[in-house]
């Protein structure tokens, strides 16, 4: 199997980290400082990170981006409906949105246990977090890799695409060359003037 991406000379451009919305509920603003660190973490130090934390009263701006929802229960009808529409969604672990479908693990901590599950809703995607977003129940919180993790979990990177070696084989320039007729005229003169000399001999 080849690698299309390794087999073309252009450089892919560098995706844009994902645009950061967050919804709290009042005893969950602390937990907002983590996805703001994450979202100053992407970005240049001379630029404002695209990053937007308020209240779950306040309406979802027409470039939400990536929503973070942390509060208990379901969201509100808008936002399920933006999440249908084709949003993308980190649910709170005490956050309830039906999913469509089999759920998967997605985010998973050193010791294999999964941290979010992947579902769908709609043209959405879900992602519901299993533990209570504190460094005791979720110490990936805390780690150096988690802008990253949070980034891939929200925006993973697309699959390069592949085909197969006998697909990609090089071509062979043209038709197979051609042997040349072997002239056999000068040994058959051979041949028959030795017949010739035996003929005499005898």
């Amino acid at each position: 199997v080849v690698d299309v991406d390794h087999a073309t000379t252009s450089t892919p451009t560098a995706p844009a980290p994902p645009r950061l919305t967050v919804r709290y509920a009042p005893d969950a603003e602390p937990q907002v400082r983590y996805f703001r660190a994450a979202a100053t973490a992407w970005t240049s130090p001379e630029l404002r990170p695209a990053f937007d934390a308020a209240p779950i009263d306040r309406p979802l701006g027409s470039d939400a981006g990536a929503l973070v929802w942390l509060a208990p229960g379901a969201p509100p009808a808008e936002v399920v409906r933006w999440i249908r529409a084709g949003g993308v969604v980190l649910l709170s672990s005490d956050a309830v949105v039906p999913l469509e479908g089999e759920a998967i693990g997605v985010w998973r901590d050193d010791e294999g246990q999964p941290l979010a599950i992947h579902g769908v809703v709609g043209k959405g995607r879900v992602l519901h977090l299993t533990r209570p977003l504190t460094p005791s129940a979720m110490p990936a919180l805390l780690q150096a890799d988690f802008p990253q993790a949070l980034w891939r979990l929200l925006a993973p990177p697309p699959e390069p695409a592949r085909v197969t070696a006998v697909d990609h084989a090089p071509l062979t320039g043209g038709p197979a060359p051609q042997l040349a007729p072997l002239d056999v005229r000068p040994w058959l003169a051979l041949i028959v003037a030795a017949l010739f000399g035996v003929e005499r001999w005898l």
